[in-house]
């Protein structure tokens, strides 16, 4: 188990929130984010089954040309952001048209997130954020999440 995985599995712990909007965007500054679906669904929290991968799809409208972006993602815990390990860091192996992406088109990003069986049962905030190399975020969501059985 990385260091930031079990940090998150612990830090979650004692963790609870209430529901929030389907998603909120946190500051996208180079994409204006059209749609977001987790497990297929776009209402209501998240459900993140514990010891399987959640999906997650997020459809965007490009601002700026850009040819490597990095997935980042941080479980919000008591408003504290902890970072969490994604499967595949590189975001552009996540994006169905394949970087580099052009302005004012339409692109899918498409992950999973790994939902391990030790986290414990309750809801949080995941965000997710795609950046560029200077660490900008081109899109920037949070979207309510719970841990379930």
């Amino acid at each position: 188990m990385s260091t930031s995985n079990g940090l998150f599995g612990l830090i979650l712990i004692g963790f609870a929130t209430t529901t929030l909007a389907v998603f909120k965007d946190c500051g996208s500054k180079e994409a204006t984010v059209t749609k977001v679906l987790c497990n297929g669904q776009d209402s209501g929290p998240c459900q993140l089954k514990k010891g399987t991968d959640a999906s997650l799809e997020i459809d965007f409208t490009s601002k700026t040309s850009q040819s490597q972006l990095t997935s980042v993602v941080h479980g919000i815990l008591s408003g504290v952001p902890v970072p969490f390990s994604p499967t595949d860091t590189n975001a552009c192996n996540g994006i169905v048209e394949k970087c580099p992406i052009a302005p004012n088109n339409n692109y899918s990003f498409k992950t999973s997130l790994p939902v391990k069986s030790i986290y414990p049962s309750l809801r949080l905030v995941v965000r997710w954020e795609i950046q560029d190399p200077s660490s900008t975020d081109v899109i920037c969501i949070e979207l309510p999440a719970e841990i379930v059985s």
